[in-house]
């Protein structure tokens, strides 16, 4: 294991074929050059997966005591996860405090804008194998309905992507 910053990852141009980063990039300083620097270690076709907190639910496990937290502006956030971190840190586990979140759209550009050529939500990677009916008929709406997916994102927690270099 090397261990490092997502800004500034110790590892050499096009040198890996996945990165990933499981709850993450809510925490680091610089999201945009996190992306950036993802894109810089894949090897061509290579895949960053990353899942991450979502501005879409309002169920979300960074902080307790603020309802419908994911739906506060971005910057009223993270002025409340600063406060938290320095007033009350058991009201966001006593780690470091979430500063970035995510809507589809805003997650897109932001790949893209690192050089990613495609990218992937979490109802694009699911396969209708993984469930029973009910699953198959809800991902099949989910994919096909208009509206059903952002509605989807609504009511599911979190949110993860995989982009191809």
């Amino acid at each position: 294991m090397v261990e490092g910053a997502a800004e500034a990852i110790p590892l050499g141009d096009a040198s890996v074929d996945v990165v990933h980063a499981r709850s993450v990039i809510e925490h680091v300083v610089n999201a945009q050059r996190s992306f950036e620097e993802a894109f810089r270690v894949l090897r061509p076709g290579g895949v960053f997966w990353f899942g991450t907190a979502s501005s879409m639910c309002p169920r979300q496990d960074e902080i307790f005591g603020f309802p419908l937290f994911s739906w506060y502006p971005d910057p009223l956030k993270r002025r409340v996860m600063q406060w938290c971190n320095a007033n009350r840190p058991e009201l966001i586990g006593h780690g470091v405090p979430a500063m970035h979140w995510f809507t589809p759209w805003k997650a897109r550009r932001m790949l893209r804008k690192a050089g990613f050529s495609k990218v992937y939500d979490r109802w694009d990677l699911r396969l209708p194998s993984e469930g029973g009916r009910s699953y198959r008929l809800a991902l099949r709406a989910i994919r096909q309905v208009p509206g059903a997916r952002i509605a989807a994102d609504v009511i599911v927690a979190g949110c993860s992507y995989a982009a191809v270099k």
